[in-house]
């Protein structure tokens, strides 16, 4: 039997967040993945993945932390990098999501309308003071071939 691995977050669709037990099942695929790089002042750190889930795409953010005390938006660049905020505002972007107030771990569904080889960073935007606290690069992830016996 495989083995299957219990991931918790909460589930944000359409702006509001359900707990709820996620199961990683074994036809789900890594597509892209990268780290939250600070990009002001702030400590905002974290890990992305973008994931195929049967007909589904997600985008999990884990390990989240240093973020503020209030709500983040969760953007999908047409780039594949944004160090400051003039970058954001000037780039194509999509909101994928909220990230919650001292949430470490965020599962968002990927817009369907979102081409994942045209949006390549994900940014933590902050509405209010209109910065972008973090930025990670989706890499490509690298699949290697099973073992031949």
């Amino acid at each position: 039997m495989p083995f299957k691995r219990m991931w918790w977050a909460p589930l944000v669709l359409a702006g509001a967040a359900f707990a709820g037990f996620l199961v990683w099942r074994k036809d789900e695929t890594v597509l892209a993945s990268g780290m939250l790089i600070p990009v002001i002042a702030a400590d905002c750190t974290g890990r992305t993945e973008l994931v195929a889930a049967g007909p589904r795409r997600l985008l999990r953010l884990s390990g989240v932390s240093g973020c503020g005390d209030h709500e983040l938006q969760v953007l999908l660049l047409a780039s594949t990098n944004a160090r400051d905020s003039e970058t954001v505002e000037s780039t194509v972007r999509v909101l994928a999501g909220v990230l919650p107030p001292h949430t470490s771990k965020v599962v968002l569904l990927f817009p369907p309308s979102a081409d994942p080889s045209r949006y390549r960073a994900v940014t933590l935007w902050d509405p209010h003071s209109h910065s972008n606290l973090s930025t990670a690069t989706l890499r490509l992830a690298s699949h290697r071939a099973p073992p031949s016996h």
